[in-house]
């Protein structure tokens, strides 16, 4: 591992141009700079289990990219869980106890995210239930 912050100019310049094609070595990099960890969110946004303390616009950027790294967000905020979901429905297992409105973006996504709720809202299990009744309808004439 190495250590940002004891780099030269030049060595820092190298673990950029190196990072912005193996962004996955940032577990390598230790103290990598605000911008560097921006760089490597916006990439793979499940990378942040990798970071010290990232800031909520860095957790934000992390689940828009890939809504499965709410898996290592410790305490997402209500907007976290919804752009992770908004992203892959599949991201609901990963929330618990999600609030309404996420569960409906999930079941909007696809009907069959209801299976990954624990205790589903009304709302929720109306819209999955409804929108499998169409995709049953629509198979029928297929």
């Amino acid at each position: 591992m190495v250590d940002f912050n004891e780099c030269s100019e030049k060595e820092k310049e190298q673990i950029f141009k190196e990072l912005k094609r193996r962004y996955w070595n940032i577990e390598l990099v230790k103290n990598p700079p605000l911008k560097l960890q921006m760089l490597v969110l916006k990439k793979d946004g499940t990378l942040i289990r990798f970071l010290d303390n990232p800031t909520d616009e860095m957790r934000l950027i992390a689940v828009k990219q890939n809504g499965l790294a709410i898996k290592h967000i410790d305490k997402p905020t209500e907007e976290m869980k919804f752009e992770a979901v908004k992203q892959t429905h599949q991201a609901i297992e990963l929330i618990k106890d999600p609030s309404p409105e996420v569960q409906v973006e999930a079941v909007n996504q696809n009907p069959y995210a209801i299976e990954y709720i624990d205790n589903p809202c009304a709302e929720a299990i109306e819209i999955s239930q409804m929108s499998l009744i169409r995709l049953n309808d629509i198979i029928k004439y297929l």
